[in-house]
């Protein structure tokens, strides 16, 4: 692990000094949120409603009878999933304007979230795992190309570092909001299932994000 911490260190580090430094900075203590209010709105309940999934998943697999070697399968599928997903979306987010990105990925982790509570057997969380594993890292990369294409150079860090703080309250808040729905009713499908329903939320803001480009 350790040696692969290096590696992609060396390689992020080469590939940082390719990027032109922007001259003017009179964008980067500002920015214009309004425009982009939508997206900002819609990673909250993506961040709320993804880490549900991931911190509960395993105790709802065992929960209804998973082994050790299923929960193990089903977390590698998520896992290869994970890393084959930036290729996966490549056209949308090039292609795919204002909020559409956003709300695909959004409705693709609802989807994968949803299957294991209409069925929680082996295909069924294998085929949970594909999807969700398939698009739940593509909402930042999302927001990181509004932002490119809707925003001066000299305001991205501020930008991102926003996105990312609202990332942060909803992953915090994410698994206590569905931990005390799950301990309320003494079942996790009910946390589980809110937690969809607020990903479904999201995306439908999502929606409502126009395409912006900076001046």
């Amino acid at each position: 692990m350790r040696a692969a911490s290096l590696a992609a260190c060396l390689l992020t580090s080469r590939a940082t000094r390719n990027i032109a430094a922007s001259g003017d900075n009179s964008g980067a203590a500002t920015w214009r949120k309004q425009p982009f209010f939508p997206l900002l709105a819609s990673y909250f309940p993506f961040a709320l409603g993804y880490i549900a999934y991931m911190t509960f998943i395993i105790a709802w697999m065992r929960e209804h009878g998973g082994s050790a070697g299923q929960v193990a399968l089903v977390w590698g599928v998520l896992g290869l999933a994970t890393i084959l997903s930036p290729w996966a979306w490549r056209r949308v987010l090039a292609n795919w304007r204002g909020g559409q990105a956003m709300a695909a990925c959004l409705a693709v982790v609802a989807l994968g979230a949803l299957l294991p509570l209409v069925q929680p057997s082996l295909p069924m969380m294998i085929l949970s795992a594909l999807l969700f594993g398939g698009a739940f890292f593509i909402p930042p990369a999302v927001g990181t190309a509004v932002f490119k294409t809707g925003l001066p150079p000299a305001a991205w860090g501020k930008a991102v570092a926003g996105f990312t703080l609202v990332f942060a309250a909803g992953q915090t808040i994410g698994p206590l909001v569905t931990g005390a729905l799950s301990d309320a009713t003494g079942s996790l499908f009910t946390g589980l299932a809110v937690s969809v329903g607020i990903l479904i939320a999201g995306a439908l803001v999502a929606l409502m994000q126009k395409d912006v480009r900076s001046p």
